[in-house]
């Protein structure tokens, strides 16, 4: 009969310790040991060596979430995601859900501002041409060269002019 590990263990158990409790060959420590050779027949060793085979990889599976846990963590500390919230300390999930909805905001945020690069991008290009009005040519009594002079208000309105036709706003100040 096949045992498990778990029937095996229970069914010599007794045997093993009454074997480890001296070193002297007495008939109980033969009976002993014939009991526990009886039950380590093949199939039972072959089903001790499965389940050890299963055990060293879901330990080997363990360690592996663990250390996958480990780079989230500094991930999320690198981030700056609370550790704690009010109700007291975080989950690794729950600082995962935290950054989840932190995240959500900003996303939200960075498809607006893609939306608006085709818009920057042709405002970009766009050329605005301003036509400055006649400059005038002053000639001061105490030098004797001339000063070009610009009316102020002519170029505020030959800038606002170029600007409306270009539909762009703009409002000048001074």
């Amino acid at each position: 009969m096949t045992m498990t590990a778990e029937q095996l263990a229970q069914t010599i158990s007794p045997d093993l310790e009454m074997l480890c409790s001296s070193e002297e060959l007495t008939s109980e420590r033969r009976e002993a040991l014939a009991r526990i050779v009886e039950h380590l027949t093949p199939p039972n060793l072959l089903t001790l060596l499965d389940e050890l085979e299963r055990k060293d990889k879901r330990i080997a599976e363990l360690e592996w979430d663990s250390e996958q846990a480990e780079c989230v963590n500094l991930c999320l500390n690198e981030l700056g995601v609370p550790q704690a919230k009010d109700d007291g300390r975080l989950s690794l999930w729950g600082r995962v859900v935290a950054y989840g909805e932190v995240s959500a905001a900003e996303r939200d945020e960075l498809r607006a501002l893609r939306a608006a690069m085709p818009q920057c991008a042709e405002l970009q290009a766009r050329t605005v041409t301003v036509t400055l009005p006649t400059t005038f040519w002053y000639e001061h009594d105490d030098l004797t060269r001339e000063l070009a002079v610009l009316s102020k208000r002519q170029v505020k309105k030959a800038l606002k002019e170029a600007f409306d036709a270009a539909g762009i706003n703009l409002t000048v100040e001074g």
